[in-house]
């Protein structure tokens, strides 16, 4: 049978898993953002494909982009990843309508207590020493866990997905998350089998495939990796950091928290101004580390 896989950082896990799984199917997998590039573009291989595709595995069922897609194909339909419970602190930074280039080495994912410290005109020390329990109490990164709980249960059991079990065993793990929308493979692998058993697998062979996708290759695990702060960690039973690692294209790099601090201010100051709107609970985040 022929699959296509279209959705977003997680194609590839869920690519490589529907291979491992169903060695006899034709799985072919793209970003949303290549899929229509081909769909735009006209290209015949990726047409034909869809065309006789009877399995579709993607987060935007409704996309017009498949259109083409068989009228009597299936659809199965797994909702975008996204837990900021661990990292509440890290958020997708944007000036004059343009993306912050993050220190990660890819995307622009920046620290709150970082960027608001630089509009102050804080410290490098300053901002370094504002990593701690009492501004993540102000700032209320520690109420974050129930509403993104909340948020991300409701957005699978939405789409026919209960992950309430799969979440408490993630959690039992320790730092399951790379960053917010980059969870690392395990995660994958659990959501690909919730979804697919009592449709395509049973019970029995749910088992045997969790045992061959656990030897795939992890491929975000080359990303950069934002840390779980050690106070946060700590409210949900392990160890956290504050050393972020750079992505493959970026060296691979460990920052501790003052380097963190030191180089973001550096590429915040080629900035011609950071509009505190940018910035979300700008002034609470403000009020918790002014000095």
């Amino acid at each position: 049978m022929k699959a296509l896989v279209v959705t977003n950082c997680a194609t590839g896990a869920y690519t490589m898993g529907l291979r491992a799984i169903f060695p006899k199917w034709d799985v072919k997998g793209a970003n949303n953002n290549v899929a229509q590039k081909f769909i735009d573009e006209r290209d015949r291989k990726f047409l034909g494909h869809l065309s006789s595709a009877k399995f579709l595995l993607t987060n935007e069922p409704d996309a017009p982009m498949f259109d083409g897609f068989a009228p009597d194909g299936v659809k199965l339909v797994i909702p975008n990843f996204s837990f900021r419970a661990l990292q509440p602190d890290a958020f997708h930074l944007s000036h004059a309508n343009q993306a912050v280039s993050s220190l990660l080495g890819g995307g622009n994912l920046h620290s709150r207590l970082t960027v608001t410290a630089f509009v102050l005109g804080m410290r490098v020390d300053e901002t370094a020493a504002a990593f701690n329990a009492a501004n993540y109490e102000r700032c209320c990164y520690f109420d974050v866990f129930a509403s993104e709980r909340e948020n991300l249960l409701g957005r699978f059991s939405a789409a026919g997905i209960d992950l309430a079990p799969e979440l408490d065993g993630w959690l039992g793990k320790g730092n399951f998350l790379y960053t917010h929308n980059h969870p690392k493979s395990f995660v994958f692998a659990d959501i690909l089998i919730k979804s697919l058993t009592g449709r395509f697998l049973t019970p029995v062979r749910a088992g045997t495939a969790r045992a061959m996708l656990e030897k795939l290759h992890d491929h975000l695990e080359d990303t950069g990796h934002w840390p779980v702060y050690p106070e946060i960690a700590a409210r949900l039973g392990f160890d956290g950091s504050l050393v972020w690692r750079t992505s493959r294209g970026a060296g691979f790099r460990l920052l501790g928290v003052r380097d963190f601090v030191e180089q973001t201010f550096a590429g915040l100051a080629n900035l011609s101004g950071i509009s505190p709107k940018t910035i979300p609970g700008f002034e609470d985040c403000a009020t918790a580390i002014k000095p």
